[in-house]
């Protein structure tokens, strides 16, 4: 299992995203929170750069005014983001 990353970084800030992705592998999951959540529901490019990687949204980051996820991003529950904690040996923050 790959490395799980809580990225809730702000779209303000280009070279601090470059620098998280490039530290995304294969099979590593993404769990959007906060700004990084706000942001990747308004523009999913970045998804499309890294499809290997699974881009989660906790439900209680989704917009109110959402009405489809964009392609590549995966809902999720309380439930499922604490199996993720439990199986995954490495969790980075990224603010």
């Amino acid at each position: 299992m790959g490395v799980l990353h809580h990225l809730s970084l702000s779209v303000d800030d280009p070279p601090a995203w470059e620098q998280f992705l490039a530290t995304l592998d294969d099979g590593d999951s993404v769990v959007l929170l906060d700004q990084a959540a706000r942001a990747i529901q308004r523009d999913a490019a970045c998804i499309a750069r890294r499809p290997s990687v699974r881009w989660l949204l906790p439900e209680c980051e989704r917009g109110a005014n959402a009405t489809a996820l964009p392609t590549g991003i995966i809902e999720i529950t309380e439930h499922d983001w604490w199996q993720l904690l439990a199986v995954h040996a490495v969790l980075l923050e990224w603010n």
